[in-house]
């Protein structure tokens, strides 16, 4: 079984009005069905709190379990933060609010 891939990928992306945000999204062989917006969102959501909590790169590799020297840790604490920004065009900072701090996960 070594160098199998159970995860489905896919390429999601979120519209409002005129603003999108473009997001990869992977899941379990164990899912069926694709993935819903709120699944997508609630897991955006998930890691782009992570990021705002930690305040800044090595607390975030401390907090996650990952080594702060790590290029590859680097690129998805990037990644994760400029996925926060692209959540910050498409909501307000109330609405942002709400979804970060205010909102029951799945």
């Amino acid at each position: 079984m070594e160098g199998l891939n159970f995860l489905q990928h896919y390429r999601c992306t979120l519209r409002r009005e005129r603003k999108s945000l473009r997001v990869y999204f992977s899941q379990g062989a164990a899912h069926t069905d694709a993935p819903t917006l709120a699944s997508v969102l609630d897991c955006l959501v998930s890691d782009v709190t992570s990021v705002i909590i930690a305040n800044g790169f090595e607390n975030w590799c401390a907090e996650m379990g990952s080594d702060p020297d790590s290029r590859s840790a680097e690129r998805c604490y990037r990644q994760i933060d400029a996925q926060g920004r692209g959540l910050a065009r498409l909501f307000t900072a109330d609405e942002l609010d709400r979804l970060y701090w205010k909102t029951a996960r799945l």
